[in-house]
């Protein structure tokens, strides 16, 4: 009997609180009647502080905002405000919502007020062709009201977005596409009768496998074909902006996957596991020969796959747990390339015990953007060598092996990667030694014509 009080009770007290967190959001809860900052009222004055996904009421209806970023994030202390239309003298499909924080609900604090941030810095703001039929039916009468929308109900998010282009040249604003938070986003080619899905990331130690797009996910397709590059390292990319307008393609950034290094779809996987055919199709249509551009390319696996070097101080990923560093020396030829496997200079040579086999072990866990640098070695006066500099950090480096720490320095940004030497002679457990040094990669490797040239600045065509 004491535990069935005891279980009431608690039972009881956690009603209370969902009721007071009810009741508390109840409160707050206010009708907006303008989107228009210039039509402002104290009663369109918003508290959404604290709440993960706001409800927000207008005269007849009601809506929800999306999150504030990520899926349980809640919208920050300080987030009271006022709601507002942005971006209206441009384009309908680029006007998006945000979030003036103002210190009163007085609106004439809405001039000296600040938009909310998200953690990134980036303004809060979400375009209204991001929005569902729903919230869109909900601000229809709001916007109709502030004279900026007629009675049809607004167009600027089809179900089914489509594309025409992958130049960004060529660009349109019915070319913006909203990928954000979904799994497997959808799109039309236009003036075909086919579809494309499009995955994030893909995780095998995650229960769900297909990562969703991250909130800031709102932009353009293009082809990433830089002249400087080899034709081989053409991508497919997402380039994030404000807005639908193309003439924000140039001041937005890639979409970085989350180990930093830019989305994309890479010609040679297109050709070489003849996936992607509308967007093959697409390219073609844009005037490039697919064909030729991908001829010779090794298919590629995204980003974490591996690397295609062409320069010195080009940035790819280097997992420090892994034992071994895929490589791929591309040139501008259409099979100028060079694929070989390297010990990494954060794998080390150890056996714990008298007459156990040599084992190889990785002190390290993390990783980071590195690049290759021309090195000298002592006794040459010209770099002959190519080291591995740690330019950023990508995942935090921690020590998984303790025991072998010391064989290695740990790696530091900035720093060029090293090792130690193992004094000869040396039986089991190999002991610290004062002189670590820059590890550069393998003479036969280096002695390759392809990296000879990578190593002096040049380039290599071959037949």
């Amino acid at each position: 009997m004491l535990f069935s009080r005891n279980v009431a009770h608690v039972s009881l007290r956690r009603v209370a609180g969902n009721s007071r967190r009810f009741l508390s959001h109840y409160k707050r809860r206010k009708s907006i009647e303008t989107l228009d900052p210039s039509r402002l009222l104290p009663s369109d004055h918003l508290d959404i502080a604290g709440i993960c996904q706001p409800t927000v009421f207008t005269a007849k209806t009601l809506f929800k905002l999306p999150k504030y970023h990520g899926p349980t994030m809640a919208f920050p202390a300080g987030s009271r405000g006022f709601l507002y239309l942005s971006q209206v003298d441009e384009l309908q499909p680029s006007w998006q919502i945000r979030f003036r924080v103002t210190d009163s609900n007085s609106p004439e604090a809405f001039e000296s007020g600040t938009d909310l941030l998200l953690p990134d810095q980036r303004p809060w703001s979400v375009a209204l062709r991001a929005l569902g039929e729903v919230q869109l039916a909900a601000l229809q009468k709001v916007l109709a009201r502030d004279g900026l929308v007629g009675d049809a109900l607004l167009s600027v998010r089809p179900r089914l977005q489509s594309i025409q282009t992958l130049d960004p040249s060529r660009l349109r604003p019915s070319d913006y596409v909203n990928f954000a938070g979904a799994g497997r986003p959808k799109i039309k080619i236009s003036s075909q009768d086919s579809f494309v899905k499009f995955v994030y990331h893909q995780s095998v130690r995650s229960q769900r496998r297909h990562i969703p797009f991250p909130e800031s996910a709102n932009g353009f397709l293009y082809l990433h074909a830089p002249k400087e590059e080899p034709k081989i390292l053409w991508q497919i990319r997402f380039r994030v902006t404000d807005n639908a307008s193309p003439a924000s393609f140039e001041s937005g950034s890639d979409l970085l996957n989350p180990n930093q290094i830019p989305w994309f779809i890479s010609l040679q996987a297109m050709k070489a596991r003849n996936s992607f055919p509308a967007l093959r199709e697409l390219l073609i249509r844009d005037g490039l020969d697919f064909d030729s551009l991908a001829e010779g390319n090794a298919t590629a696996r995204g980003p974490i796959s591996t690397p295609s070097i062409y320069s010195l101080g080009q940035l790819f990923r280097v997992d420090f747990a892994v034992r071994n560093l895929d490589l791929r020396f591309v040139g501008f030829g259409a099979d100028s390339q060079l694929e070989c496997q390297v010990r990494s200079p954060l794998s080390a040579k150890s056996r714990p015990h008298r007459g156990d086999n040599w084992v190889q072990i990785n002190p390290y866990a993390g990783s980071a953007l590195c690049c290759f640098e021309a090195h000298s070695s002592p006794t040459c006066t010209q770099p002959n060598k190519l080291a591995l500099r740690i330019v950023k950090m990508t995942t935090p480096v921690t020590t998984v092996k303790p025991e072998i720490a010391h064989l290695i320095p740990m790696p530091q940004e900035g720093l060029v990667m090293r090792y130690t030497k193992r004094p000869e002679g040396l039986d089991g457990i190999l002991e610290r030694t004062l002189d670590p040094r820059p590890w550069t990669l393998d003479a036969r490797t280096t002695a390759h014509p392809m990296v000879q040239a990578i190593l002096h600045g040049k380039t290599v065509e071959t037949t």
